[in-house]
């Protein structure tokens, strides 16, 4: 989902050549998450099934401990949806704040990863206590190990990247006269310009995908523009595009 947020100062940020046609700012997902958001709900759905069945043996059926479920436990359901939500939340469906500015001659996009302003303070002590979590789990459930080779290690490296966290800013340009192929996905508010692969050019000269993500009601109004200033050979198509 697309979300559309004041440009302060996009024009400043980014100075190209030619006249200025639109600018704008925009918060949206970078990439397609919904096979993984299929993926995140089963995750979801196997802790929760494992929380309810280890809270039904300890509370209902009183089980003594040894006999109660290694995998099925309150303790392995518990773990399983912190380790899927935190994955789920930090890092498929992160978003990113992107400041396009569109010339006729050129068109600059500068991206971050969108966080609050007291993220880095809050994500270093949510990863440390992520950290000692998993490996307390560990400690006191040596047959669980195993999570290491699955969700936990992916969240656990996650977490410790997320200890030096740091938020820079990245930047894409091209002129008009590159694209061939322009994409406009609806249903996620993207325009995705590329340049179809020429296997006789330079890897540098030759590829090319920009995503532009744009407030709903603007789309038409950069495909028009797109129209007039790509080559008169550049197809546009409509679908969903793939990245």
């Amino acid at each position: 989902m697309t979300t559309s947020i004041p440009d302060k100062n996009a024009i400043e940020q980014a100075p190209i050549a030619g006249n200025v046609q639109m600018s704008w700012a925009i918060k949206a997902l970078p990439h397609n998450t919904s096979i993984m958001d299929m993926g995140m709900i089963a995750l979801t759905l196997i802790g929760l099934t494992a929380l309810l069945n280890g809270i039904y043996e300890i509370f209902y059926l009183e089980l003594p401990l040894q006999k109660r479920s290694i995998f099925l436990s309150a303790h392995f359901g518990t773990v399983c949806l912190c380790m899927t939500l935190y994955f789920w939340t930090l890092v498929i469906r992160q978003k990113y704040i992107y400041h396009y500015v569109v010339t006729d001659k050129e068109i600059d996009v500068k991206y971050k990863t969108h966080f609050p302003k007291l993220a880095g303070t809050f994500f270093k002590w949510l990863s440390g206590i992520f950290l000692f979590a998993v490996l307390v789990f560990i400690i006191f459930n040596p047959s669980a190990a195993w999570l290491l080779a699955g969700p936990a290690g992916i969240s656990i490296v996650s977490a410790i990247h997320l200890l030096n966290w740091k938020n820079p800013t990245k930047s894409l340009r091209f002129t008009w006269d590159r694209p061939n192929l322009v994409i406009t996905d609806r249903k996620r508010n993207l325009v995705a310009v590329q340049r179809h692969h020429n296997p006789k050019m330079r890897l540098e000269d030759n590829y090319l995908y920009i995503p532009v993500h744009l407030p709903k009601a603007d789309i038409d109004k950069f495909l028009v523009l797109a129209k007039k200033l790509t080559r008169p050979s550049t197809s546009f198509e409509e679908g969903r595009d793939k990245n």
